[in-house]
């Protein structure tokens, strides 16, 4: 606490002694108080159940509703290491989702989309994703408030799973795991190129 000032239990009780010495004149009105403004609430959840809408070798799509106008996030986490083994992965909450982190605040790949007809599914899309590579995606939403969207709750976090396509061009995949691929075209090249340099 700031040395030139007394200690916060003797400022206390002088503000106190001097309410009680104001109170005696005669146009001091203790009714005039500063009240916090008041502002409700809105809040949203999911209408039916969320769904991978579309996906192709670097792009995933989620279809989900809102019981009102709001906002959609989304982030994705690889589900494979790069050994081919699950990796142990936390589910993140709302506020991480929304900012794009993973359970560790670490970043990563997501998105978000505005959500304003109540009417039919809204989507959103997180691109530039490795190909043929199992995904983690994990969805939220948010009502529309201005300046500062309302979050679901994070028991309300929907987990799904997708995997990416073939990368366009290969008819043959030897798995991704965490996203190292080898096609055949790739097989091919090389071949070829050690026949060319008689490597």
């Amino acid at each position: 606490f700031n040395r030139h000032l007394p200690k916060p239990t003797e400022l206390v009780s002088r503000l106190a002694s001097y309410d009680a010495k104001l109170a005696n004149l005669e146009y001091y009105h203790r009714g005039y108080a500063i009240t916090a403004a008041e502002v409700s609430k809105t809040t949203v959840d999911f209408q039916g159940t969320p769904s991978i809408k579309s996906k192709t070798y670097n792009t995933i799509t989620v279809a989900a509703s809102l019981t009102g106008k709001g906002v959609l996030y989304m982030v994705v986490q690889k589900k494979l290491d790069t050994e081919g083994n699950e990796r142990v992965l936390t589910t993140p909450t709302s506020w991480q989702i929304s900012r794009k982190n993973d359970a560790q605040n670490g970043t990563v790949k997501g998105n978000s989309a505005v959500y304003s007809d109540v009417s039919a599914d809204g989507t959103v899309a997180v691109t530039n994703l490795f190909p043929n590579t199992v995904y983690k995606v994990y969805l939220v939403g948010a009502a529309d408030y201005p300046g500062f969207p309302n979050l679901m709750a994070d028991d309300a976090v929907v987990i799904l799973e997708a995997k990416t396509d073939l990368a366009p061009g290969t008819d043959i995949n030897f798995d991704t795991s965490g996203g190292n691929y080898v096609t055949f075209t790739s097989i091919l090249a090389a071949l070829l190129a050690a026949f060319m340099f008689g490597l």
